[in-house]
């Protein structure tokens, strides 16, 4: 069975269940396609004999739906949110005391893409230094959830309205936020 896998989708050790099953497995770059058009590499999968094709194309995927939702929830699963939204391209971690010792991995959306789905009970917030950012958490298991916090830009300044609202990544449901590109900011000197 040929099979195409789009590497943007699954890194190439991911590649080897799919031979394991008796599958010939290509990715575009084994295609010589890399740097195409995604409407042309979906045109060229189509007309290629592959049985299978998992590929991750995202303007065609905005064409159907503005966004995909991503859902999400502590450990013990007292916390649930949900986001109408993309997982970025790039999370971040922060060198801040705080984020450094949470271990989260950060993914930002705007206040109005995101909603916590249980009752604000189940939510806590511990707020420090300026008390400008709420980091919520679950009151329960204590996994950092997400943080409320003015939308800095990475110098440190702050228009004083925009706000924006960093999710923990690694609480997403069926993502390895371990395996996500990763920008570090040097929230250790800048707040």
């Amino acid at each position: 069975m040929f099979t195409l896998l789009d590497e943007n989708l699954l890194s190439k050790k991911l590649k080897q269940p799919f031979i394991n099953a008796g599958h010939s497995v290509s990715n575009v770059y084994d295609m010589g396609w890399q740097g195409l058009k995604d409407r042309k590499i979906l045109d060229l999968a189509e007309a290629h004999p592959f049985v299978m094709s998992l590929i991750y194309i995202r303007k065609i995927r905005k064409e159907r739906r503005e966004h995909m939702t991503i859902l999400g929830s502590c450990h013990c699963g007292k916390t649930t949110f949900r986001i109408d939204g993309d997982i970025p391209a790039k999370l971040t971690r922060c060198t801040c005391s705080l984020c450094s010792k949470r271990g989260a991995l950060w993914a930002y959306y705007q206040p109005s893409q995101f909603q916590l789905t249980t009752p604000a009970t189940d939510d806590a917030i511990y707020r420090w230094n300026t008390k400008l950012v709420a980091h919520h958490f679950c009151p329960e298991c204590g996994c950092a959830t997400f943080s409320d916090s003015p939308a800095f830009e990475r110098d440190g300044s702050w228009d004083k309205s925009t706000r924006r609202i960093g999710v923990n990544a690694r609480l997403f449901d069926n993502f390895d936020a371990a395996a996500a590109s990763v920008e570090v900011i040097d929230g250790k000197n800048l707040w």
